[in-house]
């Protein structure tokens, strides 16, 4: 998004520089020659930061139809596991668990990546704000760890980890 807002910004100062020497052409401070090179020159230059915000929109619409597919896949996640084979219920685990620990009656998992950020900020939540369903709390916690998800939930393993089920 940042360098989508540089690119507009480089869009932006070429047109301005077009506009003014279109009034040096005019004031005829310069000549109509001159004027037709440079702002051939910077249109072609306009044209080609057109192409690459183009690039960051269609790669940012990809990035949010893959989230809402993921999200979809989240919320059928429980019925899909309990109707998989225990082989494939062992390779989900796999991919979520990396080990557990039995221990006073209870079984306490190690999640790998990104799972564990997951666990971890729901674990705040939890103990930080018990009863309360605060959209900016929540927001406070997950913000900071969106990079993460974003790198894992765009990965090739994740791709073939929604595939599998």
């Amino acid at each position: 998004m940042r360098e989508q807002g540089q690119l507009q910004k480089q869009y932006q100062k070429l047109q301005d520089r077009i506009d003014a020497i279109y009034v040096d052409k005019l004031d005829r401070n310069i000549s109509g020659a001159y004027f037709e090179e440079k702002s051939v020159e910077w249109r072609h230059e306009q044209a080609d930061i057109r192409r690459k915000i183009e690039v960051h929109e269609q790669a940012n619409q990809s990035y949010i139809e893959e989230g809402i597919q993921l999200l979809e896949l989240a919320d059928k996640s429980y019925d899909l596991y309990t109707a998989q084979p225990p082989e494939e219920q062992r390779r989900l685990l796999n991919c979520v668990v990396s080990h557990a620990t039995w221990g006073n009656g209870s079984l306490s998992p190690v999640y790998r990546p990104p799972f564990d950020l997951i666990a971890h900020s729901n674990h705040e939540y939890a103990c930080k704000h018990k009863g309360s369903d605060d959209f900016e709390v929540r927001k406070e916690i997950w913000l900071p760890l969106r990079d993460d998800y974003r790198n894992f939930f765009g990965s090739d393993e994740c791709r073939e980890l929604a595939l599998a089920i």
